[in-house]
């Protein structure tokens, strides 16, 4: 598939199964790997790698990957996309595109404090320094969020 940025580029995005490639010239200037997988009887599609190369990080590549990502996992009836290993330095990001961020660290919380006999509800202090393995959200959002970033640049 095509899409044309506002300064005339024509970037092509080739999907391998495994991997979505952004090119521009036959060029990769950023990518994505994914896998389509399920974890108790959940059906998800997991991202673990979004790279996008520097001089190309203000044309919202990231944001079309992403939701391209969402429209494959929606024309297979996936219901969530999970972004594996997020950067704990861009929260704010993967909260702004979709993903659900403090939902992940209450699970990952009470993962961490399940072997006590009581486990109280956290306090905010707690939570922030919680180490989250993934996070997801929900394709249709996912799609809705992304779509919207990157038609500020993309067409």
């Amino acid at each position: 598939m095509e899409f044309e940025g506002k300064g005339g580029e024509i970037i092509r995005i080739v999907d391998s199964g495994k991997r979505l490639s952004a090119q521009l010239n036959d060029r990769e200037i950023g990518y994505l790997t994914y896998r389509f997988e399920e974890e108790d009887g959940v059906r998800l599609c997991s991202f673990g790698y979004i790279l996008v190369q520097p001089a190309h990080q203000s044309k919202k590549l990231s944001s079309l990957l992403i939701a391209v990502l969402a429209v494959k996992a929606l024309n297979r009836g996936v219901p969530l996309v999970r972004v594996v290993k997020p950067d704990p330095g861009l929260v704010g990001y993967w909260v702004r595109i979709g993903f659900d961020i403090d939902a992940a660290k209450r699970f990952f919380y009470a993962v961490y404090r399940r072997h006590l006999e009581e486990a109280p509800e956290p306090t905010e202090e707690e939570l922030g320094g919680t180490i989250v393995f993934h996070a997801d959200g929900p394709a249709g959002r996912l799609f809705r969020i992304n779509e919207l970033i990157a038609l500020a640049y993309w067409r």
